[in-house]
């Protein structure tokens, strides 16, 4: 019993000297800036430290004490900072109590690297789900982290990175160094750059959109976040592609083939973004074919009345492919067409509508479709527009 008695008090005595005295647990940076750099002693309250440029000790840069004699210091909290610090660049730290007869183990600290003014972020290139960025160096950068909407989407040690987005975003980029305790020293300020963008989606389809003095105009859906699109057209053949760019936004989705000839033709279309002058494209769409409506300017109304019957001549030029042409009439430009023949010529002569003679000081409308085979494709030309005039009697 008495032995026991002497071991528990003695044990009691350890605890009280661990928890209460002048003992510190060692050295741990909890805090840095550009030019600071923060380190708890455990809880140690009075302490001898220095700090040095290297880890040897060699070039001591600060002491505790005064007037060059290394003396103790009160550490208040356990607490240390030390100021006016070079930014991105490692410090050594070591510290004994005063009843320590030797150094306790030194640790690297580290401040936070800062770009240079003038610093610049940039996109340099971008996939479908990604864009890859590029930086200017900070002086004492170890590593760099990449930020969007406040998600770590990079940390890399080089000043380049890919990054996986599917929206225009803005991405800032902070610089790091990190300690060999894995400490890691981050700048408040960082670089940014809004706009960063990956390929831009695929078109689903390209429409046909009319024939005018333009040509034949195609159209397509906006895609969100492109800077611009192509078009391509060739032959149905293949032969001839062409592309049109637009770039103007207030004809982004619109393009023509100018000066077409009576062929069919196969168009599609793709979206893209413009980095530092390079062009990134998407997906082209699926293709369409298209051929010009020939009521826009190759149709001919023509009078071949008679003193004893009210006749009308239409023709039209042939439609490269077409088998037959099929002619439609009507009294109104917008409404009422009647299909009145289906021919392989070029040309008829009109003198009934609905079984009636025509008549003189009346309008009269036709629309005229070729229809044909291009290669393995069949086809019919557009019918939204038509011809018309007003009967007179000897000439039309």
């Amino acid at each position: 019993m008495k032995l026991f008695k002497k071991f528990g008090l003695l044990a009691t005595t350890t605890v009280a000297t661990v928890m209460f005295g002048c003992m510190a647990y060692g050295m741990e940076q909890t805090g840095s800036s550009t030019s600071q750099a923060t380190v708890e002693f455990g809880s140690a309250n009075r302490i001898v430290w220095q700090l040095a440029d290297d880890s040897n000790f060699s070039s001591i840069t600060r002491q505790s004490g005064s007037n060059g004699k290394n003396t103790a210091e009160r550490i208040y909290g356990g607490k240390k900072t030390f100021n006016d610090l070079q930014s991105g660049k490692s410090f050594w730290v070591r510290y004994k109590t005063e009843n320590d007869a030797d150094w306790r183990e030194s640790i690297e600290i580290v401040t936070a690297p800062k770009f240079a003014s003038g610093s610049k972020l940039s996109e340099t290139g971008c996939a479908v789900g990604s864009a890859t960025l590029g930086w200017d160096e900070a002086s004492g950068a170890t590593s760099y982290e990449v930020i969007s909407n406040n998600v770590v989407l990079a940390t890399t040690p080089t000043t380049s990175a890919t990054i996986n987005i599917n929206t225009s975003t803005e991405v800032k980029v902070y610089a790091m160094r990190k300690s060999s305790s894995n400490y890691v020293a981050k700048n408040s300020n960082y670089l940014s750059l809004s706009g960063v963008k990956p390929v831009p989606g695929k078109i689903s389809k390209v429409k046909y959109d009319g024939t005018n003095s333009s040509g034949i105009n195609i159209k397509w859906d906006s895609i969100q976040g492109a800077d611009g699109y192509e078009m391509q057209y060739c032959t149905y053949k293949g032969k001839g592609k062409t592309i049109v760019d637009r770039t103007n936004w207030y004809n982004y989705t619109y393009a023509s083939i100018s000066k077409p000839k009576r062929i069919l033709y196969r168009v599609k279309a793709r979206a893209y973004v413009k980095i530092a002058g390079q062009k990134f494209y998407g997906e082209w769409s699926p293709e369409k074919y298209v051929c010009k409506d020939l009521n826009y300017e190759d149709v001919k109304l023509k009078s071949a009345s008679t003193r004893k019957s009210n006749r009308i001549s239409v023709s039209w030029n042939k439609m490269s492919g077409a088998k037959k042409y099929v002619v439609y009439m009507a009294k109104d430009n917008a409404a009422g067409f009647k299909k009145i023949k289906t021919t392989k010529k070029r040309a008829i002569v009109v003198t009934k509508f609905k079984g009636r003679k025509l008549s003189t000081n009346t309008s009269y409308y036709f629309r005229v479709i070729a229809v044909g085979k291009a290669g393995k494709k069949k086809f019919k030309t557009p019918k939204d527009l038509s011809k018309g005039g007003t009967l007179y009697r000897y000439y039309y």
